[in-house]
Order: structure tokens, then C-alpha cells, then sequence
């Protein structure tokens, strides 16, 4: 009899653990001047084009195939100014060339990033998958920009999206150096 009420206690305890061992973890992740920590351990840093990359969870993952990915794009000051200094030009850019939209947001997103309220952009996108994506603009010391990208497949549970994208967000640091 004891065993039928001790069993329940110790699935509600396992579930317990199992649903905050993701938000847990702390894996640092560093690409060029910027870093930040994630909840969970993701890829590597992978180049997906010029001045970008994409950190793929799982690990093993190739872009755009990730349940989640953070896709960070270098704007350096004298491509921001061959945009014309726009933040909208820039995050156009950053659509249509690395998250495969050029639509508008759906919604506007704020998360706090080195320590300020930054407001992004809700977007969606069929291409290669249905993708949720929010995309920030993060203005640097050194005049350019870093563009930072949440990417969510559609079936993955929106708290685990929420954990990593919350943590990193928090933790996103800036460093001298390339």
C-alpha cells in the first residue's frame, strides 16, 4: 500500500526535475564581440553568410533545420551606412538575407539587452519550415550593430523558446575585440 502512494510522488518529482533541467543549464557561447549564455548547450557558432552565424539547438542540427536557433549578423558601422544609417533598412536586410522573409512584423517583441528595453520585431516564415522568429537590433560601442534572431520551430513549445531566447537576451554581453 505504501508503494501505490510513494510511486505518484516520485513521477511528479521526476517531472518536476525534468521540466527545469532546461532552464538550468549555463553554456557560454562567444562570437565576435558579443556573448551570452543559453539554458541549454547548442551548436557552435556556424557561418551562414557573410558576417553571420547560427547556433543550432540541437547541436547536431544544421541551420534552419534546428527545433531553435539564435542567428546573430554583423552590421559594422560603414555597412550601416551604406544602408543609410537606417535601422529599418538593416533589419530588411537581415529578413530577406539570413531568416528568409521580407515580411512585416506581425507584432512588435521587447527583451532587455545590455541592460536596456530593445524592441524587435514578431515574425513568421514558411521557408524551410513554419518558423516563429523575433529579430532585434542591438546598437554596439563601436557604431555597428548586431542583429539577434530567435528562431523557433512551430512545434516547439513556446516556454522552452522563452527560456533560451529570456536567457540569452539577459546575459548578451559586449567585448572589445573581433
Amino acid at each position: 500500500m505504501t508503494h501505490t502512494r510513494f510511486f505518484p510522488a516520485v513521477i511528479v518529482l521526476f517531472l518536476c526535475l525534468a521540466s527545469t533541467a532546461f532552464t538550468s543549464g549555463n553554456f557560454h557561447i562567444s562570437w565576435r564581440t558579443v556573448s551570452f549564455d543559453t539554458p541549454t548547450e547548442m551548436s557552435r557558432p556556424t557561418e551562414i553568410g557573410l558576417d553571420a552565424v547560427a547556433i543550432t539547438d540541437p547541436p547536431e542540427a544544421s541551420h534552419g533545420d534546428a527545433l531553435m536557433e539564435v542567428i546573430l549578423v554583423a552590421i559594422p558601422a560603414d555597412l550601416r551606412e551604406a544602408l543609410g544609417n537606417s535601422d529599418s533598412e538593416i533589419v530588411n536586410y537581415v529578413k530577406s538575407t539570413f531568416l528568409g522573409t521580407a515580411k512585416s512584423a506581425e507584432k512588435t517583441v521587447t527583451r532587455t539587452f545590455l541592460g536596456r528595453t530593445v524592441s524587435g520585431e514578431l515574425l513568421s516564415s514558411k521557408i524551410p519550415a513554419p518558423r516563429e522568429i523575433e529579430l532585434y537590433l542591438i546598437p554596439l560601442a563601436d557604431g555597428g550593430s548586431m542583429a539577434v534572431a530567435f528562431s523557433r520551430d512551430a512545434r516547439l513549445l513556446r516556454e522552452r523558446f522563452e527560456a533560451l531566447a529570456d536567457k540569452v537576451s539577459r546575459s548578451f554581453r559586449e567585448s572589445a575585440g573581433k
